[in-house]
């Protein structure tokens, strides 16, 4: 269990290091022009109000997971994480999520839990008070 667990935070650890490298600062700056400026906490903050003011509507009952969900895979300018499966799968294994050898049900699994984590830590660090 304890491996597990570790294994859950590196993803996550990796992850925020990914958002961050994929933040398009000009796209950043043209909607929070101090963006530069903002801690992880803050810029989470932000992607949330973002995908608020992009991807719900008046009387929206939708949970903020798949609110978030649609506004990062919509490609939104001021993140650009990695999109296409192939690229998603060599980042993957690049941070050592996947093996070099991965079967077709380790791929599918690798590119679904991807979004989830990315989702995940978004709304877990753009929730903290």
């Amino acid at each position: 269990m304890k491996n597990a667990m570790l294994k859950v935070r590196k993803q996550h650890v990796k992850t925020a290091q990914l958002i961050v490298d994929s933040i398009s600062w000009d796209s950043m700056l043209d909607s929070y022009p101090n963006a530069d400026n903002y801690n992880f906490i803050e810029l989470c903050q932000s992607f949330l109000e973002l995908a608020n003011d992009r991807c719900s509507f008046n009387g929206d009952k939708r949970n903020l997971s798949v609110i978030v969900d649609d506004w990062i895979q919509g490609l939104p300018s001021e993140i650009t994480v990695p999109f296409e499966n192939y690229e998603i799968l060599e980042w993957q294994k690049m941070v050592g999520i996947l093996g070099e050898l991965y079967s077709e049900p380790q791929a599918e699994l690798a590119l679904s839990n991807y979004w989830r984590i990315i989702v995940a830590t978004i709304i877990m660090y753009g929730t903290k008070a």
